[in-house]
């Protein structure tokens, strides 16, 4: 008896191990991938020139302004999950991957200084989500 309710809890220990030592990457994008699913975010792409940037919104544009959280070097979309949480669910929230990030476009004849990032962030803004400019903005410029 002791060894088959042994063997049941060796498989799945054994399982996040490997997958632990093999492939950390995939943890780590699952757990994102469920704090997402929990917080309600959609991961969405828009395409803008030659650029397809990556972004996790919730909510709808409405009468109320809408929050950009824009990350730091080095960072990305998700790590704005923990303070997601603690905004009120009625807000339009996008989580935007800067360009060179994670699900964004990335090319080494692109201008990535501040200037750079900003001029692209404006135009696929315009473009695409808050043609208004009725929006409040969170900054994270150092993540450490």
């Amino acid at each position: 008896m002791f060894l088959v309710a042994g063997g049941t809890l060796l498989v799945p220990i054994l399982a996040f191990v490997a997958s632990f030592l093999l492939w950390p990457a995939a943890l780590i994008n699952i757990y994102y991938w469920y704090w997402r699913r929990a917080l309600g975010m959609q991961v969405k792409y828009s395409n803008y020139g030659n650029y397809k940037f990556c972004y996790v919104s919730r909510g709808k544009p409405g009468p109320k302004p809408s929050v950009l959280m824009l990350h730091g070097f080095s960072a990305h979309k998700d790590m704005w999950l923990s303070v997601v949480k603690f905004l009120p669910k009625n807000l339009h929230l996008v989580c935007v991957d800067m360009p060179g990030h994670q699900g964004t476009t990335r090319s080494a004849l692109d201008d990535y200084s501040i200037y750079g990032q900003v001029k692209r962030i404006h135009q696929v803004l315009w473009f695409v989500w808050v043609r208004e400019w009725r929006c409040h903005t969170a900054l994270n410029l150092f993540y450490m």
